[in-house]
Order: C-alpha cells, then sequence, then structure tokens
C-alpha cells in the first residue's frame, strides 16, 4: 500500500492552506480532513471510478421487475413530449 506522503502525492491532494481568508478552526478542520482521506487512500489504495457503460449495469436487476419495461418506455415518451413543448 501506499505511505500517506505517497497517498497525498498520487491523488494531488490539496494542503489546508490551499484556501487563503480560512479562520485557524476551518483551517485545522480541513487539514483534519485531508488527513483522513490521505490515511485511507494509503490503507485502501486509490479508488477508480467506473466508465459510464458499465455503471448502468447496476440497474439491471430492475429489469427483472414487472412493468419495468413499460415504466421506462413512459418516463421516456413523457421527457420527449417535455422537450418537444419547450
Amino acid at each position: 500500500m501506499l505511505s500517506e506522503d505517497e497517498a497525498w502525492a498520487a491523488v494531488r491532494l490539496p494542503t489546508a492552506d490551499t484556501w487563503p481568508g480560512l479562520s485557524a478552526d476551518e483551517r485545522e478542520y480541513r487539514a483534519q480532513v485531508l488527513d483522513a482521506i490521505a490515511r485511507r487512500i494509503a490503507a485502501d489504495g486509490i479508488r477508480v471510478s467506473v466508465p459510464s457503460p458499465d455503471r448502468g449495469s447496476q440497474f439491471m436487476a430492475f429489469a427483472a421487475l414487472k412493468g419495468y419495461d413499460d415504466v421506462i418506455a413512459e418516463v421516456e415518451e413523457s421527457a420527449a413530449s417535455a422537450c418537444r413543448q419547450e
């Protein structure tokens, strides 16, 4: 796994000093949040987002629901007619 310093560098985390004009309390809070993020990255690794075409596959379980296709078609038609009216 990554060290915390490597985690900071890997994802280019900002520092609390990135935002000028913060109160000392707010700067400390942001530093704690950023440190927690760096620790999570060091422990678990960098998370990569799922590519857009693959994201929809998580909803395929709903396709087994009775009437799902009809509801989707109805929503699509409603959206299309709303666009035509504008």
